[in-house]
Parts: structure tokens; sequence; C-alpha cells
């Protein structure tokens, strides 16, 4: 079981940690729309740029920010991107 936890430190990225990996969504959340899509998904902070990110890797990363977001956010505001 990955642990995660999502942080929104700044208006134009969201922060996402899971477990001792780290990555940066570009998101502008000063939009009145929130743009997101596995897209976005690109690599891990260093020290584990390395780490290749799978498909399902992709996939559960993207459901856990998409399901945070919408506990947040009315669901018309949130526009998934491809």
């Amino acid at each position: 079981m990955n642990k995660f936890k999502i942080n929104i430190p700044h208006f134009y990225y969201l922060e996402y940690v899971e477990n001792e990996k780290k990555m940066y969504l570009d998101i502008d959340f000063r939009e009145s729309r929130i743009l997101i899509g596995k897209s976005l998904i690109k690599k891990w902070e260093s020290p584990y740029e390395h780490i290749e990110i799978t498909e399902e890797d992709r996939n559960r990363i993207y459901f856990n920010i998409k399901n945070y977001l919408l506990k947040r956010y009315p669901q018309e505001d949130i526009l998934e991107i491809y």
C-alpha cells in the first residue's frame, strides 16, 4: 500500500508525495477551471528521477489527485486534459 500526501504549496502547482518520492504537477489554481490529466504526471524529483513511472503508477497517482481535488472543488470546475 502506497501512502501519499497532496499539497498545494503555491497557486501554480500541486505537490504529490508518495512514500519517500515527490513530484510536482503544473496545475494553475488561479484559473476558474482546474485542468488535470495523466500527461501532467512526468517524473519523480531527485534522487528518484531515475525511477520509471509505469502506466499503473500514472493511473494510481491520477486517481489520488483527482479524488483529492473533487473533495475540494466542484466537479464542474475540474476538466480532464489528455
